[in-house]
Protein backbone atom coordinates (compact mmCIF):
# COMPACT_ATOMS: atom_id res chain seq x y z
CA UNK A 1 0.00 0.00 0.00
CA UNK A 2 1.14 3.53 -0.94
CA UNK A 3 0.01 6.37 1.23
CA UNK A 4 0.35 10.18 -0.55
CA UNK A 5 -0.07 13.23 1.46
CA UNK A 6 0.71 17.16 1.01
CA UNK A 7 4.51 17.66 1.52
CA UNK A 8 4.07 19.67 4.25
CA UNK A 9 2.22 17.32 5.90
CA UNK A 10 5.64 15.33 6.60
CA UNK A 11 6.45 18.27 8.90
CA UNK A 12 3.33 18.01 11.11
CA UNK A 13 4.31 17.51 14.87
CA UNK A 14 1.95 17.60 17.77
CA UNK A 15 2.57 20.81 19.83
CA UNK A 16 1.24 19.42 23.15
CA UNK A 17 0.95 21.56 26.00
CA UNK A 18 1.76 24.95 23.90
CA UNK A 19 -1.55 24.23 22.24
CA UNK A 20 -4.26 27.04 22.56
CA UNK A 21 -7.06 24.59 22.07
CA UNK A 22 -6.74 21.24 22.81
CA UNK A 23 -7.73 18.08 20.73
CA UNK A 24 -8.47 16.20 24.46
CA UNK A 25 -11.11 18.62 25.14
CA UNK A 26 -14.30 18.71 24.10
CA UNK A 27 -14.02 15.83 21.93
CA UNK A 28 -15.57 12.30 21.62
CA UNK A 29 -12.57 9.72 22.12
CA UNK A 30 -13.66 6.69 20.57
CA UNK A 31 -11.47 3.33 21.55
CA UNK A 32 -10.91 0.48 18.66
CA UNK A 33 -10.78 -3.13 20.21
CA UNK A 34 -7.07 -3.40 19.48
CA UNK A 35 -6.29 -0.19 22.25
CA UNK A 36 -9.69 -2.15 24.45
CA UNK A 37 -7.65 -5.02 24.68
CA UNK A 38 -4.55 -3.19 25.75
CA UNK A 39 -5.76 -1.42 28.40
CA UNK A 40 -7.33 -4.16 29.90
CA UNK A 41 -4.06 -5.75 30.81
CA UNK A 42 -2.71 -2.52 32.70
CA UNK A 43 -2.83 -3.08 36.04
CA UNK A 44 -2.01 -0.67 39.24
CA UNK A 45 -3.67 2.43 39.62
CA UNK A 46 -3.41 3.21 35.92
CA UNK A 47 -5.41 0.22 34.91
CA UNK A 48 -8.06 1.39 37.97
CA UNK A 49 -8.17 4.91 36.54
CA UNK A 50 -8.59 3.17 32.73
CA UNK A 51 -11.62 1.00 34.23
CA UNK A 52 -13.56 3.83 35.95
CA UNK A 53 -13.06 6.10 32.59
CA UNK A 54 -14.17 3.28 29.65
CA UNK A 55 -17.81 3.48 28.61
CA UNK A 56 -19.41 0.79 27.12
CA UNK A 57 -22.43 2.26 25.95
CA UNK A 58 -22.71 2.61 22.25
CA UNK A 59 -19.69 2.71 20.77
CA UNK A 60 -16.91 2.04 23.63
CA UNK A 61 -15.19 5.19 24.67
CA UNK A 62 -13.30 7.22 27.20
CA UNK A 63 -16.01 9.57 29.81
CA UNK A 64 -14.95 13.11 29.86
CA UNK A 65 -14.35 14.82 32.86
CA UNK A 66 -16.52 17.78 32.44
CA UNK A 67 -15.30 18.33 28.89
CA UNK A 68 -11.96 17.22 29.63
CA UNK A 69 -10.07 13.91 29.06
CA UNK A 70 -9.88 12.53 32.19
CA UNK A 71 -6.14 11.24 31.42
CA UNK A 72 -4.99 15.06 30.46
CA UNK A 73 -3.34 16.83 33.20
CA UNK A 74 -2.71 20.29 34.14
CA UNK A 75 0.17 20.65 32.35
CA UNK A 76 -1.76 20.01 29.20
CA UNK A 77 0.04 16.84 28.76
CA UNK A 78 -1.14 13.26 28.51
CA UNK A 79 -0.83 10.88 31.44
CA UNK A 80 -1.39 7.54 29.33
CA UNK A 81 1.55 8.83 27.05
CA UNK A 82 3.62 9.58 30.55
CA UNK A 83 3.10 6.67 32.11
CA UNK A 84 2.06 3.65 29.18
CA UNK A 85 3.93 5.58 26.46
CA UNK A 86 2.35 6.49 22.83
CA UNK A 87 1.77 3.14 22.02
CA UNK A 88 -1.32 2.76 24.63
CA UNK A 89 -3.36 6.02 22.58
CA UNK A 90 -6.50 4.97 21.01
CA UNK A 91 -6.05 5.30 17.13
CA UNK A 92 -8.20 8.39 16.83
CA UNK A 93 -5.82 10.44 19.26
CA UNK A 94 -2.73 8.72 17.58
CA UNK A 95 -4.02 9.60 13.92
CA UNK A 96 -5.48 12.94 15.17
CA UNK A 97 -5.52 15.68 13.27
CA UNK A 98 -4.60 13.18 9.81
CA UNK A 99 -7.14 12.11 7.41
CA UNK A 100 -7.12 9.19 4.95
CA UNK A 101 -9.52 8.11 2.10
CA UNK A 102 -8.12 4.46 0.50
CA UNK A 103 -8.82 4.36 -3.06
CA UNK A 104 -7.86 0.58 -4.42
CA UNK A 105 -4.07 0.47 -3.43
CA UNK A 106 -3.35 3.99 -2.48
CA UNK A 107 -4.54 5.98 0.22
CA UNK A 108 -4.76 9.72 -0.15
CA UNK A 109 -4.05 11.81 3.08
CA UNK A 110 -3.30 14.84 4.96
CA UNK A 111 -3.51 16.71 8.17
CA UNK A 112 -7.35 18.75 9.60
CA UNK A 113 -7.72 22.00 9.83
CA UNK A 114 -8.92 21.92 13.05
CA UNK A 115 -5.53 21.21 14.44
CA UNK A 116 -3.76 24.72 15.02
CA UNK A 117 -0.48 23.14 14.44
CA UNK A 118 -1.70 21.75 10.96
CA UNK A 119 -3.79 24.90 9.94
CA UNK A 120 -0.10 26.68 9.87
CA UNK A 121 1.51 24.28 8.05
CA UNK A 122 -1.82 24.44 5.38
CA UNK A 123 -1.71 28.38 5.35
CA UNK A 124 1.46 29.03 5.34
CA UNK A 125 2.55 26.51 2.20
CA UNK A 126 4.34 28.83 -0.81
CA UNK A 127 5.03 27.88 -4.30
CA UNK A 128 4.01 24.72 -5.88
CA UNK A 129 1.57 22.00 -3.64
CA UNK A 130 4.14 19.08 -4.27
CA UNK A 131 3.09 15.48 -2.22
CA UNK A 132 5.20 13.05 -0.83
CA UNK A 133 4.99 9.46 -1.35
CA UNK A 134 5.50 6.77 1.30
CA UNK A 135 5.77 3.01 0.68
CA UNK A 136 4.86 0.17 2.53
CA UNK A 137 1.50 1.95 4.43
CA UNK A 138 -0.19 -0.43 6.24
CA UNK A 139 -4.08 -0.23 5.38
CA UNK A 140 -6.39 -2.54 3.66
CA UNK A 141 -6.82 -2.15 0.26
CA UNK A 142 -10.47 -1.14 -0.78
CA UNK A 143 -12.19 -1.44 -4.44
CA UNK A 144 -12.94 1.33 -5.93
CA UNK A 145 -13.86 2.19 -9.78
CA UNK A 146 -10.96 2.51 -11.94
CA UNK A 147 -12.66 4.15 -14.72
CA UNK A 148 -13.26 7.52 -12.11
CA UNK A 149 -10.30 7.30 -10.61
CA UNK A 150 -8.25 7.78 -13.69
CA UNK A 151 -10.63 10.60 -14.51
CA UNK A 152 -11.37 12.03 -11.22
CA UNK A 153 -7.68 12.32 -9.48
CA UNK A 154 -5.90 13.93 -12.72
CA UNK A 155 -8.70 16.26 -12.52
CA UNK A 156 -7.92 17.01 -8.69
CA UNK A 157 -4.23 18.21 -9.97
CA UNK A 158 -5.43 20.41 -12.74
CA UNK A 159 -7.44 22.01 -10.04
CA UNK A 160 -4.72 22.95 -8.05
CA UNK A 161 -2.36 23.12 -10.82
CA UNK A 162 -5.16 26.08 -12.14
CA UNK A 163 -4.93 27.84 -8.29
CA UNK A 164 -1.11 27.93 -8.53
CA UNK A 165 -0.68 29.83 -11.44
CA UNK A 166 0.34 33.16 -11.18
CA UNK A 167 -0.96 34.55 -14.00
CA UNK A 168 -4.47 34.95 -13.51
CA UNK A 169 -6.39 37.15 -10.77
CA UNK A 170 -7.85 34.68 -7.98
CA UNK A 171 -11.58 35.05 -9.45
CA UNK A 172 -10.36 33.87 -13.20
CA UNK A 173 -9.04 31.16 -11.27
CA UNK A 174 -12.04 29.45 -9.39
CA UNK A 175 -13.97 30.40 -12.53
CA UNK A 176 -11.70 28.08 -14.22
CA UNK A 177 -12.17 25.47 -12.03
CA UNK A 178 -15.91 25.59 -11.66
CA UNK A 179 -16.11 25.46 -15.53
CA UNK A 180 -13.51 22.17 -15.16
CA UNK A 181 -15.77 20.46 -12.44
CA UNK A 182 -18.78 21.15 -14.39
CA UNK A 183 -17.51 19.47 -17.77
CA UNK A 184 -15.80 16.07 -16.13
CA UNK A 185 -19.09 15.74 -13.60
CA UNK A 186 -21.36 16.16 -17.38
CA UNK A 187 -18.76 13.93 -18.94
CA UNK A 188 -19.43 11.16 -15.78
CA UNK A 189 -22.83 11.87 -15.96
CA UNK A 190 -23.02 11.41 -19.40
CA UNK A 191 -25.63 14.21 -19.81
CA UNK A 192 -25.86 18.28 -18.52
CA UNK A 193 -25.06 19.39 -15.17
CA UNK A 194 -28.68 20.52 -13.86
CA UNK A 195 -27.90 23.32 -11.25
CA UNK A 196 -29.89 25.33 -9.65
CA UNK A 197 -28.58 29.07 -9.17
CA UNK A 198 -30.26 30.92 -6.90
CA UNK A 199 -30.38 34.96 -8.04
CA UNK A 200 -27.96 37.07 -7.37
CA UNK A 201 -29.97 38.71 -4.88
CA UNK A 202 -30.50 35.59 -2.72
CA UNK A 203 -27.06 34.25 -3.22
CA UNK A 204 -26.50 35.22 0.61
CA UNK A 205 -29.79 34.32 1.63
CA UNK A 206 -29.38 30.52 0.46
CA UNK A 207 -26.03 29.91 2.30
CA UNK A 208 -27.55 32.10 5.23
CA UNK A 209 -30.19 29.36 5.26
CA UNK A 210 -27.35 26.23 4.27
CA UNK A 211 -25.51 27.32 7.78
CA UNK A 212 -28.39 27.21 9.42
CA UNK A 213 -28.93 23.53 8.61
CA UNK A 214 -25.88 22.41 10.18
CA UNK A 215 -25.01 21.14 13.50
CA UNK A 216 -22.45 22.77 15.69
CA UNK A 217 -20.32 22.10 19.31
CA UNK A 218 -20.43 26.26 19.75
CA UNK A 219 -21.96 29.43 19.58
CA UNK A 220 -19.11 31.41 18.10
CA UNK A 221 -19.31 30.35 14.28
CA UNK A 222 -22.78 30.51 13.22
CA UNK A 223 -23.50 34.36 14.27
CA UNK A 224 -20.67 35.44 13.13
CA UNK A 225 -20.97 33.61 9.40
CA UNK A 226 -24.77 35.36 9.29
CA UNK A 227 -23.40 38.72 9.95
CA UNK A 228 -20.88 38.37 7.03
CA UNK A 229 -23.40 37.20 4.50
CA UNK A 230 -26.37 39.52 6.41
CA UNK A 231 -24.29 42.39 5.21
CA UNK A 232 -24.12 41.64 1.69
CA UNK A 233 -20.80 40.42 0.19
CA UNK A 234 -18.67 43.31 -1.19
CA UNK A 235 -15.97 43.20 -3.60
CA UNK A 236 -12.66 43.51 -1.71
CA UNK A 237 -8.89 44.71 -2.21
CA UNK A 238 -7.62 41.52 -0.97
CA UNK A 239 -3.60 41.32 0.23
CA UNK A 240 -1.31 38.75 -1.37
CA UNK A 241 -0.56 37.24 1.94
CA UNK A 242 -4.52 36.86 2.16
CA UNK A 243 -5.13 35.48 -1.27
CA UNK A 244 -2.38 32.93 -0.28
CA UNK A 245 -3.99 32.00 2.98
CA UNK A 246 -7.38 31.84 0.60
CA UNK A 247 -5.99 29.51 -1.75
CA UNK A 248 -4.24 27.29 0.24
CA UNK A 249 -7.27 26.48 2.45
CA UNK A 250 -9.58 25.81 -0.92
CA UNK A 251 -6.17 23.32 -2.23
CA UNK A 252 -7.07 21.92 1.35
CA UNK A 253 -10.62 21.06 0.74
CA UNK A 254 -9.89 19.90 -2.85
CA UNK A 255 -6.86 17.66 -1.82
CA UNK A 256 -9.22 16.01 1.25
CA UNK A 257 -13.13 15.50 -0.57
CA UNK A 258 -12.01 15.07 -4.19
CA UNK A 259 -11.04 11.66 -3.42
CA UNK A 260 -14.06 10.89 -2.02
CA UNK A 261 -15.91 11.46 -5.60
CA UNK A 262 -13.69 8.34 -6.43
CA UNK A 263 -16.94 6.41 -4.32
CA UNK A 264 -19.84 7.95 -6.28
CA UNK A 265 -19.08 9.99 -9.14
CA UNK A 266 -20.20 13.01 -7.72
CA UNK A 267 -17.25 15.24 -8.13
CA UNK A 268 -19.37 18.62 -8.04
CA UNK A 269 -20.40 17.63 -4.53
CA UNK A 270 -16.95 17.41 -3.39
CA UNK A 271 -16.26 20.83 -5.13
CA UNK A 272 -18.78 22.02 -3.67
CA UNK A 273 -17.71 22.15 -0.31
CA UNK A 274 -14.44 23.22 -1.43
CA UNK A 275 -16.00 26.40 -2.39
CA UNK A 276 -18.52 27.21 -0.15
CA UNK A 277 -16.12 26.25 2.64
CA UNK A 278 -13.13 28.54 1.49
CA UNK A 279 -15.78 30.95 1.22
CA UNK A 280 -16.80 30.92 4.28
CA UNK A 281 -13.19 31.46 5.69
CA UNK A 282 -13.17 34.13 3.44
CA UNK A 283 -15.95 36.08 4.82
CA UNK A 284 -14.54 35.09 8.76
CA UNK A 285 -10.58 36.08 7.74
CA UNK A 286 -11.34 39.66 5.70
CA UNK A 287 -14.45 40.59 8.51
CA UNK A 288 -11.96 39.96 11.34
CA UNK A 289 -9.71 42.86 12.80
CA UNK A 290 -6.35 41.21 12.99
CA UNK A 291 -5.16 39.39 9.31
CA UNK A 292 -2.06 37.74 10.21
CA UNK A 293 -1.35 34.33 9.71
CA UNK A 294 -2.72 33.66 14.07
CA UNK A 295 -6.25 35.39 12.94
CA UNK A 296 -5.76 32.98 9.81
CA UNK A 297 -5.16 29.99 12.16
CA UNK A 298 -8.02 30.49 14.30
CA UNK A 299 -10.45 31.05 11.69
CA UNK A 300 -9.86 28.04 9.89
CA UNK A 301 -9.52 26.33 13.09
CA UNK A 302 -13.10 27.67 14.07
CA UNK A 303 -14.15 26.48 11.11
CA UNK A 304 -12.75 23.13 10.19
CA UNK A 305 -13.72 22.16 14.01
CA UNK A 306 -17.76 23.24 14.34
CA UNK A 307 -18.77 22.28 10.45
CA UNK A 308 -15.63 20.41 9.10
CA UNK A 309 -15.15 17.57 11.56
CA UNK A 310 -19.21 16.91 12.13
CA UNK A 311 -19.67 14.40 8.46
CA UNK A 312 -23.13 15.07 8.51
CA UNK A 313 -22.32 18.67 8.09
CA UNK A 314 -20.20 18.13 5.03
CA UNK A 315 -23.12 15.51 4.07
CA UNK A 316 -25.27 18.47 4.00
CA UNK A 317 -23.41 20.85 1.82
CA UNK A 318 -22.63 18.20 -0.55
CA UNK A 319 -26.47 17.74 -1.19
CA UNK A 320 -26.70 20.75 -1.70
CA UNK A 321 -24.45 21.55 -4.41
CA UNK A 322 -26.96 20.98 -7.20
CA UNK A 323 -29.87 22.58 -5.41
CA UNK A 324 -27.79 25.90 -4.98
CA UNK A 325 -25.06 25.68 -2.82
CA UNK A 326 -22.31 25.15 -6.11
CA UNK A 327 -24.62 28.37 -7.70
CA UNK A 328 -24.81 30.68 -4.63
CA UNK A 329 -21.39 30.35 -3.63
CA UNK A 330 -19.98 31.01 -7.45
CA UNK A 331 -22.01 34.19 -7.86
CA UNK A 332 -20.22 35.54 -3.71
CA UNK A 333 -17.34 34.91 -5.21
CA UNK A 334 -17.75 36.87 -7.84
CA UNK A 335 -19.06 39.51 -5.57
CA UNK A 336 -15.83 38.90 -3.24
CA UNK A 337 -13.00 39.41 -5.37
Amino acid sequence: MKLIIPKYAEKFKCIGASCTDSCCIGWEIDLDESTLEKYRTVGGEMGKRLSRAISYEGCPHITLSGERCPFLNQEGLCELIINLGEDYLSDICREHPRYYTTLGDITYGGIGLCCEAAAELVLSETGTHGYAEIDSYDAEPCECDGELLELIMPKKQTFIDILRDNHFGLLEKLKRVFEEAIRLQAKIDGKEVALLTPSRGDAEGYLIGLFDSLEYMGEELLPTLREALRGGVCRVELSPVAERYITNVFIYFLDRYVPRAVEDGDLLARVTVASVSALAFALLFLSGEKKDLSAAVNTAKLYSKEIEYNEDNILAIEDSACEGAFGAAAILWERLL
